[in-house]
């Protein structure tokens, strides 16, 4: 993944306290990611950065729309995306991670490429059902595709599998 000089945050001239930043996410940023799920995305990101002598306390609010494939269907659906999670950055260990939400850096860095938490902090905020939603509660995916496999499903319900039959002589004592 290429890094792109927009989403890093030169923390190391910034005085302890309480910092912002904003940073627009669109198609090209999530191109840059191999096998994304998100095809098209457009998001807000709010990035309030608490700097500490030893430590950098991060929030990510997640606001925004990607297009993303319907489990039901297949074709593409919109779905707005809503979210927030925090990232501890300590500065005071070599350069390996401790844990989920815990990253140690060495003290002697001076910034912080954010763009593989960002796609990280979007991909946990997707639903775990990816669908359309229709208005008034009508379905709105693919009609023809949701009729095929109301076809198939239909024909694997009327035939029986034998191996099966044996089963249905043993009786439990």
């Amino acid at each position: 993944m290429p890094t792109a000089r927009q989403y890093i945050i030169q923390f190391a001239n910034l005085p302890l306290g309480r910092h912002e930043f904003v940073f627009q996410v669109n198609d090209s940023f999530f191109a840059n990611f191999e096998n994304s799920e998100i095809r098209k995305g457009d998001f807000k990101v709010e990035v309030g950065l608490q700097k500490q002598a030893i430590m950098l306390v991060m929030t990510f609010k997640i606001k925004g729309k990607a297009m993303v494939e319907c489990d039901r269907c297949g074709d593409e659906c919109e779905l707005k995306i809503e979210g927030e999670q925090s990232l501890i950055v300590k500065l005071d260990g070599g350069v390996e991670e401790e844990g989920d939400e815990i990253v140690m850096l060495s003290s002697s860095a001076s910034e912080l490429e954010i763009s593989p938490f960002i796609y990280e902090f979007i991909i946990l905020s997707l639903p775990l059902k990816r669908m359309h939603t229709g208005k008034k509660g009508k379905n709105a995916c693919n009609a023809e595709v949701i009729r095929k496999l109301e076809e198939i499903a239909v024909h694997t319900e009327k035939q029986e599998d034998p191996r099966w039959n044996d089963l249905k002589n043993i009786k439990l004592s």
